[in-house]
């Protein structure tokens, strides 16, 4: 029975190194995973901060061109006769519906990347939960392992106590253990 104890202790700790390299592994990735949302976290701050600047600029843009536009049509409501106002008056309208269109996509460029941000702030979250889970994980497995380790080396001595010679041997009055005394003046008790 000792050899035997002894041989599955020896697998019960390769199977724990092997468990604490998983473990180790996965810690890793998690790790690089983190990195990378963390990283992702950041160009979308970029980007949503670039938007709102690109909406800022436009807006100026469009109040500008609505600024001429009212002078414009105002100019040629009082002179409805005079041609050219009206060409201008046309003109500068068109520049306005063409300040308006940039500025629409300017905004939906902003809400877009404000998605963009609450979406990486989403996966960075989740990814720093995944990081401390795997370095949870990581810990476990080597607690495993030296526990592994002492029981393979607790089945080891024992092996080796039970190979040497017995010059004596008494039972307990009930009948469950055994004791051994060795030619090296060692007691054990099984």
């Amino acid at each position: 029975p000792t050899k035997r104890a002894e041989s599955e202790s020896t697998e019960a700790n390769e199977l724990a190194k092997q468990h604490v390299a998983l473990a180790d592994a996965a810690q890793k990735a998690a790790d690089a995973s983190a990195k990378e949302r963390a990283e992702a976290l950041k160009k979308s701050m970029e980007a949503k901060d670039k938007a709102e600047k690109d909406v800022a600029e436009q807006k100026k843009k469009f109040d500008e061109a609505k600024t001429k536009a009212d002078a414009a049509k105002t100019a040629a409501d009082n002179a409805k006769d005079n041609k050219d106002l009206q060409t201008a008056n046309e003109n500068v309208q068109k520049e306005l519906q063409k300040q308006t269109d940039e500025l629409k996509k300017f905004e939906e460029a902003q809400k877009s990347a404000v998605r963009g941000l609450e979406l990486a702030v989403e996966t960075e979250k989740k990814a720093q939960e995944e990081l401390k889970q795997a370095q949870a994980n990581h810990m476990t497995a080597q607690a495993n392992q030296k526990t592994a380790e002492e029981a393979l080396k607790k089945a080891q001595e024992t092996t080796k106590a039970a190979d040497k010679p017995v010059v004596a041997v008494a039972f307990s009055t009930d009948g469950k253990r055994l004791a051994t005394a060795g030619e090296d003046a060692t007691v054990h008790v099984w």
